[in-house]
């Protein structure tokens, strides 16, 4: 697929999510639903309590954009099921990501202006040249627009999300992180932030970044990864996605991460995806001693 038409759709998908956002909460009871303010944006999360008297503690799911497995529905549907297991359960709206800052900053400012109108034939000569000799080494398959979604701002974004779920729950237990695509690989990078609030356990599914530079370190955060770790894959996922899950699992046993432990899940037939999901995940974490 074309990288900048997925780009588009990926950032199309993310506005288009903003939109349902507040309309999502709306079916909600109000006691239920928390405002999280951040630097640069403002989402929300629904909490959904646990049913058992005995709980095992906070699992925070992180809503996926569009259609995916982790969409609001079918999220909703999980958080259903771990609640019945004992989980208090946070759906955190991905809302957020589509009110990043821009990562493109104008560094001309009035003084470089006047400089540039003083300049000399020779040196603007000179640079048009460069730009020429530049444009020479621009081949057809690349792109010369810079992507409409930035890692690099988005990851902070998600350290400060992060930081503030940590720092306003009230819930004793375990603290399981469940995430999904750039969601997924952006909770994963913002591991290598040395301040940022980390769970006991994180469950990823097809976790995958649309540009091939960023998605090629996917293996090598996820054997670094500092805590237990269960890594879902779909044969239906998309390419960026599969492209990357071999070397997770090889990554993670050469650098012998314990408490791995990946899952490739076939199509869905007679059961729904998200049902392969929490069953996935309830086994994982028993086996964890949870």
């Amino acid at each position: 697929m074309n990288f900048r038409f997925l780009v588009c759709v990926v950032a199309l998908i993310l506005c288009q999510h903003t939109v349902l956002a507040s309309d999502i909460a709306r079916q909600f009871p109000t006691h239920t639903v928390n405002e999280i303010n951040l630097e640069n944006s403002a989402t929300y999360s629904i909490r959904i309590d646990a049913q058992r008297p005995l709980t095992l503690g906070l699992a925070t799911v992180f809503v996926s954009p569009g259609r995916g497995k982790l969409s609001f529905y079918s999220a909703l549907d999980l958080a259903n099921e771990l609640a019945q297991k004992g989980w208090h359960v946070d759906l955190v709206s991905s809302s957020w990501l589509s009110s990043q800052p821009n990562p493109k900053i104008d560094l001309i400012d009035k003084e470089s202006m006047k400089d540039a109108a003083t300049m000399t034939d020779a040196a603007s000569m000179k640079e048009t040249e460069t730009m020429a000799m530049t444009e020479k080494n621009i081949q057809p398959w690349m792109s010369t627009l810079e992507p409409d979604i930035d890692f690099t701002s988005l990851q902070t974004q998600m350290v400060s999300l992060v930081n503030h779920l940590n720092d306003t729950t009230d819930t004793n237990g375990f603290r399981l992180f469940i995430a999904e695509g750039v969601v997924a690989a952006l909770l994963l990078a913002s591991a290598s932030d040395t301040l940022v609030a980390t769970p006991d356990a994180v469950a990823l599914i097809s976790p995958f970044w649309p540009q091939n530079e960023i998605n090629n370190t996917i293996p090598e955060l996820t054997a670094a990864y500092p805590y237990p770790l269960l890594d879902i894959g779909f044969a239906a996922s998309n390419r960026f996605a599969l492209s990357t899950i071999n070397a997770r699992k090889t990554q993670a046993n050469v650098k012998i991460k314990l408490d791995y432990r990946q899952r490739m899940l076939p199509r869905a037939q007679s059961r729904t995806a998200i049902d392969w999901v929490g069953t996935e995940i309830v086994g994982w974490t028993r086996s964890l001693g949870w």
